[in-house]
């Protein structure tokens, strides 16, 4: 056999790639799928959203509904009247003179939004929700807005609640602050506002937030701070200084700092101004009033003290109402007392010899009553 000699080459074979292929061939950009799938991603986000928001809505109903007791209840001082002798200058009778109020832990008045003057009910609406009548009770836009400025701060420099949100958390939660209870918030925010009016809402609110000096509700912070059972009376500045309170009751009182008061009621004015609901004239003039507290407010039973205790047994002992019930119902009781006469009397009853042979009078005779009671709402 014959053997290949040294000028014979062995011949190494190479498969070359052919022409039509340079490496791996590159797939191109397939916009149709990604638009598909962009549609889709839409289509689910949008399911979701509508199931959160419709679990939202049922989670606020069934706690609403659930506890339907506490948005309609609310405790509400008695007050104790005595009516006045003689006519007024128009011929009618005297009308009757508040002499006591008794209550027991919250001193509350209620009041209808139509005895509300409209432009106290603006003075709040333009501090503490000034899109009140526009959105569904949460207002999403104040909500951005203010987790922008949060951001922007790093810290909660400002609240997105509603005056309606504000309702929800008064009446049926606790004051923490976490994600959860505030998602709660808003879901019963939404079913009140599906639930009630808008009028409704701000007379409920208006009834139960806290005024300071254990003043709750309007009608009770007005006698408070200004002395004024009727809220018709108020004037702008007092209007403005009552919605400066709820932010911070204790620091913006006009009794306890006046200083401070007056400028967040200038804060108030402004948006009041702002919004259209006074003129800037209006604006500059209250904005300048100096607070001066009143003369007198009735908030318990310092005067007429021994009278007060004789109306509330006989409330218990003729007309069966329990002291509990008397104290938290909002009851209106009238009494025939004269006041000067009464004065006279219990100065008389303080000398130490008069009171011993009363106190033995007082085991033989039992003084007859006329007492007219009525329960507020009844």
């Amino acid at each position: 056999m014959a053997k290949p000699t040294s000028t014979q080459s062995t011949k190494q074979t190479t498969k070359k790639p052919s022409d039509g292929s340079k490496g791996s061939k590159k797939k191109g950009f397939n916009f149709r799928k990604v638009f598909i799938g962009t549609i889709i991603a839409g289509i689910l986000a949008i399911i979701c959203a509508m199931a959160i928001y419709i679990v939202v809505i049922m989670s606020g109903f069934k706690i609403l509904d659930s506890n339907i007791d506490k948005i309609n209840a609310s405790t509400e001082s008695t007050l104790i009247y005595a009516q006045e002798e003689g006519k007024d200058k128009n011929g009618k009778d005297l009308p009757a003179t508040e002499i006591a109020k008794i209550y027991k832990g919250e001193n509350r008045e209620s009041v209808d939004i139509k005895d509300i003057p409209k432009r106290l009910q603006q003075a709040f609406v333009a501090t503490e929700d000034r899109r009140f009548y526009e959105h569904s009770g949460v207002d999403l836009w104040s909500i951005g807005r203010a987790l922008v400025k949060d951001i922007i701060h790093m810290s909660a420099v400002e609240g997105g609640s509603t005056i309606t949100q504000q309702l929800a958390k008064n009446v049926f939660l606790s004051s923490e602050k976490t994600a959860f209870r505030k998602g709660t918030e808003m879901s019963i925010a939404f079913a009140l506002d599906e639930r009630y009016s808008k009028e409704d809402i701000l007379q409920r609110y208006l009834n139960r937030i806290f005024f300071g000096s254990n003043a709750y509700g309007i009608k009770a912070a007005a006698k408070v701070y200004f002395g004024k059972s009727n809220l018709n009376d108020l004037k702008l500045w007092e209007m403005a200084t009552l919605a400066a309170l709820p932010k911070a009751p204790s620091r913006y009182s006009p009794i306890a700092n006046p200083d401070l008061s007056k400028d967040r009621r200038g804060v108030v004015l402004k948006l009041m101004a702002d919004q259209g609901y006074i003129t800037e004239a209006e604006r500059v003039e209250a904005a300048a009033v100096d607070y001066v507290a009143p003369a007198s407010v009735s908030q318990g039973t310092k005067d007429y003290a021994s009278y007060v205790d004789y109306v509330v047994n006989e409330a218990e002992d003729v007309y069966g109402i329990g002291e509990d019930e008397l104290l938290t119902k909002g009851y209106r009781i009238y009494t025939a007392m004269n006041r000067d006469a009464q004065k006279i009397m219990e100065q008389t009853y303080a000398t130490p010899s008069f009171s011993k042979m009363m106190q033995q009078m007082d085991k033989k005779f039992k003084a007859p009553w006329s007492l007219s009671i009525t329960r507020l709402g009844a």
